[in-house]
């Protein structure tokens, strides 16, 4: 399982690949890097947040010989990279304006740099009621996305206060209560974790409650 998860690195993108690295590291093991800090008190360049091990890197050329060969890999790419072969692309997008144009210009470019056949999408914070669900978003990308590349997998995950309040809380304790997260949010982390980990669905639910079981 290697991943490059393109967009923004906003605090909600960084949360939701902590939720599923953490969930994903009760199956195999997973390391992240990214170019931000996502501990506040952090100064080194490898730590552990949230049970997760994270790794900075500056550019392309150091990313690419820090990434290990058999561990399992996310990458948090908020500017165009160059992968290698077994690498799979998945974009995270919120529904501004910004953050969508930012997100299809980033995949594009990056699929002009590292060809990929297939492309996933996950719409993040999508609001009830706004214009901007997931069939705007879904026909928005149907236009925009490279034309090479087909879009494989999408999972819309809709803005809930009980969330959000989870990930602010959690920048301060320092771990997610996975069991906390709401019945839609934990029902899109084990679709998109039945997706990327290649695991029917009797698999993730034995996994998802091992992590939910962790205090």
């Amino acid at each position: 399982m290697k991943i490059a998860f393109l967009g923004l690195s906003t605090n909600n993108k960084q949360f939701l690949l902590l939720c599923l690295a953490r969930i994903a590291s009760f199956h195999t093991k997973v390391t992240l890097f990214t170019k931000h800090f996502y501990f506040f008190d952090n100064i080194n360049t490898a730590f552990e947040y949230c049970g997760i091990e994270i790794v900075l890197y500056k550019d392309d050329n150091e990313l690419l010989s820090m990434l290990p060969e058999n561990d399992s890999v996310f990458i948090d790419a908020e500017d165009a990279i160059i992968l290698p072969d077994d690498y799979r692309l998945i974009t995270i997008c919120e529904p501004t304006r910004q953050e969508l144009e930012y997100s299809v210009n980033l995949t594009n470019e990056t699929v002009l740099n590292s060809p990929a056949d297939s492309l996933s999408l996950i719409y993040l914070n999508i609001a009830e009621y706004s214009k901007v669900n997931k069939k705007f978003m879904d026909l928005f990308w149907e236009r925009a996305a490279p034309n090479s590349t087909q879009i494989t997998f999408t999972h819309a995950i809709y803005f809930e206060d009980t969330n959000h309040a989870i990930m602010i809380d959690s920048q301060y304790a320092c771990k997610i209560p996975i069991r906390r997260l709401s019945f839609a949010y934990k029902g899109a982390l084990k679709s998109i974790l039945q997706d990327i980990l290649k695991l029917d669905s009797k698999e993730v639910r034995d996994i998802f409650k091992k992590a939910e079981r962790e205090k």
